[in-house]
């Protein structure tokens, strides 16, 4: 059980919970540890010690991957654009001045997978009965002055995650995904550019063993969005 000092009414809601579900798990831990000073150790079959918010990290990275579900990763359709556009839609809006633009830098949305594939890419979905939940591509890199292609280099690309899904291990499971699709490919090296704004998603690529590089790049779209550049090697 999860003892909580000075709180019985938690303890009793606590003791029947789940723990086959990560992501509620985490919640839970979260809301915890966020609300009472005098948490005293959990400890869950023996692997695991929150201790603290810095200790939780590494339990919701842990716990997730054991268990989490193999999740199916599904080619996107034509007729998935909808979904999808939601989806980063909903991501964006957790950041104020972050806009989806579907008359420009993401027009491409509209037309998804017949675009991604005429460009050299893929791009997958995970859902959650008829709701995506998950998306990631990858595409081939061009040279910026040469307009070649970049031979071995592949860009990851519009990796998102439904909000009430993160924590359960599908992000890194879609970045495994992928990188077995470029290795197949032939590639050796991955390369992404994320907004200077998603520093949640540069501590998880840099988890992912991604580095950060010197590079940024203004997008002059109707977000004024900056991106970083982190690159991997396969």
């Amino acid at each position: 059980p999860l003892v909580i000092k000075n709180s019985k009414r938690l303890q009793v809601i606590l003791w029947p919970f789940s723990l086959t579900s990560a992501r509620h798990t985490v919640g839970v831990l979260k809301y915890i540890l966020g609300t009472f000073d005098n948490c005293v150790n959990h400890t869950m079959q023996g692997l695991f010690q929150v201790q603290s918010a810095h200790m939780l990290a590494k339990f919701e990275q842990i716990l997730s991957e054991e268990h989490m579900a193999d999740p199916i990763f599904e080619a996107v359709k034509d007729s998935d654009s909808e979904g999808v556009i939601a989806l980063i839609k909903s991501c964006f809006d957790e950041y104020e001045g972050v806009l989806i633009d579907l008359d420009d830098l993401d027009k491409d949305l509209l037309t998804y997978a017949a675009d991604t594939k005429a460009n050299g890419g893929e791009a997958y979905v995970v859902r959650d009965g008829d709701e995506i939940i998950g998306t990631i591509a990858m595409g081939p890199v061009t040279e910026p002055v040469k307009k070649t292609v970049k031979e071995g280099v592949f860009e990851l690309k519009r990796l998102y995650l439904k909000s009430g899904n993160r924590g359960s291990g599908l992000a890194p499971a879609l970045v495994r995904h992928i990188e077995s699709r470029a290795r197949a490919c032939g590639g050796h090296t991955m390369e992404l550019w994320t907004d200077t704004r998603f520093e949640r998603a540069h501590s998880f690529y840099a988890r992912e063993g991604y580095e950060k590089k010197p590079e940024e790049r203004p997008l002059h779209d109707i977000s004024n969005s900056i991106e970083y550049l982190f690159s991997k090697k396969l």
